[in-house]
């Protein structure tokens, strides 16, 4: 468990800006507020579990409850505080990872090694890109699903594998920025990958 109580959170973002001063903005620079108070509290696990002597799991979740506490701006003259409005960016409520391996004997190329069947789920909750909600960047909760198949060499010098990443083929924002311009902003948005499946072979000298 965690819990930390900060004063003057530093939040970086983006201003228009008018940079040749005819009264219209024209670009933007990089600003930083303060936040005056924020309570970050939550709790992490991780956990490892042996079955038998082939199959095992690892576990991990964490909850986080972050809070801006206060956060005074100056609107007409009077301070004002918007800290109700405001949501920590890149921090979701809750996220979490389980990973379930089978390893079995198993010879190949002439040689005796183990093949290891791998399957894992990863959660991730809600999430802001910035401190306000933009429905054009921001990303519901969502989970992916990978696999793989791997083969080792008793001696460790061979490896051989296959492995499957989003194998959901979700599609989620990973980053993002709004970019304020001449008569409005720019919204940009990255992705995750989408599904793939790669194979690899590597030798250990």
């Amino acid at each position: 468990m965690f819990y930390a109580d900060y004063e003057d959170v530093q939040v970086p973002a983006s201003v228009a800006i008018d940079t040749d001063g005819d009264g219209v903005d024209d670009s933007f620079a990089g600003a930083t507020t303060n936040a005056a108070k924020a309570t970050i509290q939550g709790v992490e696990l991780e956990g490892v579990f042996q079955f038998t002597n082939a199959f095992s799991a690892t576990l991990a979740f964490g909850y986080i409850d972050a809070e801006y506490d206060e956060w005074l701006v100056a609107v007409g003259g009077m301070l004002t505080d918007i800290s109700s409005l405001r949501n920590f960016q890149n921090t979701p409520e809750t996220s979490g990872n389980l990973t379930l391996r089978y390893d079995w004997p198993l010879s190949l190329f002439g040689g005796d090694g183990s093949l290891a069947l791998i399957g894992a789920i990863t959660h991730r909750g809600d999430t802001q890109q910035f401190e306000t909600a933009n429905a054009l960047l921001d990303q519901s909760a969502y989970e992916l699903y990978d696999a793989s198949l791997i083969w080792t060499s008793d001696d460790r010098r061979y490896q051989v594998g296959l492995h499957g990443r989003n194998l959901g083929d979700e599609e989620y924002k990973i980053a993002g920025y709004d970019f304020p311009t001449l008569g409005g902003s720019t919204i940009t948005a990255f992705y995750g990958n989408p599904r793939t499946v790669t194979g690899t072979f590597s030798v250990n000298f």
